[in-house]
């Protein structure tokens, strides 16, 4: 593909350099969390830093010179590598993450009687992806007449409508990268009979309270403010583990 001359090695091996040297630059430029999770931030300037330095060394130890000659798809590749610079870094579309079937609360798991009585702390106000877990974790008395303080945006769920009354909020959750993201979200009552577009950012303050919904005894959001707001300045919430044996604010631990 590439052909077997010096001059096709030596062009690729520019091309891959430069793919080696964009992680870095999106680090640099505080971009890289658009499109990885921050715990993985180290482990791509690594392996981004060990590829340059055997491309480099690759370069630098070879000999002759030989007639370069681009061939079409190197001139992709080229044209693909100019234009990640060029361009500047996007977070991931609600449009595209809308596509994506909603994480809820597992009702199933938990029920009336069935979750966990042993409350978690709340210190600081949950998120979407938080409240999404302990709803579905933990027995609903301990959520009942909690205050809520949630940012997110107005999404549609096909697997699992609403009714009229009732809107989701959701938020999008990366676990590992933008590959993986996922929108997270909760039922909020709609109150007075204000309705929002989808995609409309909203803060929501309110009560989380019981309601059977679609005959499924659940927990939702009784607001008692609800402020539309500008895109958030953090796009994406980022999950910390899987299964937390405690929650104490934003923080969720693992064995």
């Amino acid at each position: 593909m590439f052909g077997k001359s010096k001059g096709a090695v030596f062009i690729i091996t520019l091309i891959l350099i430069g793919f080696c040297i964009y992680p870095i630059y999106l680090y640099v430029n505080g971009n890289i969390n658009l499109y990885i999770h921050p715990r993985y931030n180290w482990f791509s300037l690594l392996m981004s830093m060990i590829g340059l330095s055997l491309l480099a060394a690759g370069l630098i130890y070879s000999h002759g010179r030989s007639k370069l000659r681009f061939r079409y798809f190197d001139v992709l590749l080229v044209v693909l590598l100019v234009l990640a610079f060029v361009v500047p870094a996007q977070p991931l579309s609600q449009q595209a993450i809308g596509k994506k079937s909603l994480v809820l609360p597992s009702y199933e798991q938990n029920g009336l009687d069935g979750g966990d009585s042993d409350c978690p702390e709340q210190t600081e106000p949950y998120t979407i992806d938080v409240w999404v877990y302990v709803l579905g974790y933990y027995d609903f008395d301990c959520f009942t007449e909690s205050d809520v303080n949630i940012i997110g945006f107005v999404i549609d769920s096909v697997e699992n409508p609403l009714p009229d009354n009732m809107y989701y909020l959701g938020r999008t959750v990366i676990s590992c990268c933008v590959i993986d993201a996922r929108p997270y979200a909760l039922p909020v009552l709609i109150e007075n009979g204000v309705k929002y577009d989808k995609d409309t950012w909203l803060r929501v303050q309110g009560k989380m309270q019981r309601k059977k919904v679609n005959g499924i005894e659940q927990v939702v959001i009784r607001p008692l403010s609800v402020v539309e707001t500008e895109d958030s300045s953090k796009p994406y919430e980022f999950y910390k583990s899987r299964k937390p044996e405690t929650i104490n604010g934003l923080e969720r631990t693992t064995d």
